[in-house]
């Protein structure tokens, strides 16, 4: 979920001359109380948030979507409103003074996060009560990760439960790593990502790609030229060409490299390979 989590947390270390400071990254100061017209609002500004925050170049603008949300009283939009900044360090800094400086950066990292992450299960637990589903699919995956919380894998199945019966796409995608790929959820989720996927959002066409390729592997249309698998090239590629690179998340396969497809293609193939030889 926080790929999300996870990705949004790109620490790094820029020589410079300039001297040494702290950022803290965040300065948002959520409602308690959110209204149906801010929310709205903020979840439109999340649907461009994820469009974007995998362009390297586009990464302010996305940290600003995501604040702007919060403000507006949107779970979401607090988890992921903490990026940290470039760690500026002066030449003459020694090699312990830049270590230091370094690790007090990531402490403010992550008070800054542990922060936002308690505005995020009070706003999103508020707003999945009111049949948000993105809502229910944010609180799901804080109890399913700990984040501030007892982790509590019931919890998180029930919310990931209403999420999905809300048509949200992460809500359905983390049920079904629950109930099993070929449970009853499986047409809707796919349906989900494709509508996603045609609204821009990189992440959910890669996603698409991939459930194409467990489509083919159920359906036992493993060649190339099945239309599962060339349907789940187009995915890829679009993933790609919208900015985002499954390599950035440590998953298998570069955008840079043109292979991600490829791999998946080899896989089922290795893979019916080995079921013919066991039969």
């Amino acid at each position: 979920m926080r790929a999300g989590l996870l990705l949004l947390l790109v620490l790094c270390v820029v020589a410079c001359a300039s001297a040494p400071k702290e950022e803290l990254p965040i300065a948002v100061t959520p409602p308690q109380t959110p209204d149906s017209a801010s929310v709205s609002e903020a979840l439109l500004k999340m649907q461009a948030f994820h469009q974007i925050v995998f362009q390297t170049e586009r990464k302010n603008e996305a940290k600003a979507l995501a604040q702007q949300a919060c403000r507006l009283g949107l779970g979401e939009g607090c988890l992921f409103s903490v990026f940290s900044e470039p760690v500026s360090v002066s030449k003459e800094q020694s090699a312990e003074e830049i270590k230091e400086h370094f690790l007090s950066h990531l402490q403010t990292i992550k008070a800054a996060q542990i922060e936002m992450d308690a505005h995020a299960l009070r706003l999103a637990t508020y707003n999945c009560a009111n049949d948000v589903g993105s809502e229910c699919a944010i609180v799901g995956g804080i109890y399913e990760r700990g984040d501030g919380v007892e982790a509590d894998l019931k919890q998180a199945r029930a919310y990931y439960e209403k999420a999905c019966a809300l048509d949200s796409v992460h809500g359905c995608l983390a049920l079904n790593r629950f109930t099993g790929y070929a449970s009853k959820q499986y047409a809707k989720t796919f349906a989900l990502l494709e509508r996603a996927c045609a609204a821009d959002d990189p992440f959910l066409c890669y996603m698409a790609g991939e459930w194409s390729v467990i489509s083919a592997l159920h359906n036992k249309q493993t060649s190339p030229n099945s239309p599962f698998l060339q349907d789940a090239k187009a995915y890829y590629d679009k993933a790609c060409k919208l900015g985002f690179d499954a390599e950035s998340l440590g998953l298998e396969g570069s955008c840079a490299q043109g292979n991600i497809w490829q791999i998946r293609v080899e896989l089922l193939r290795k893979k019916a390979t080995q079921k013919r030889e066991k039969s």
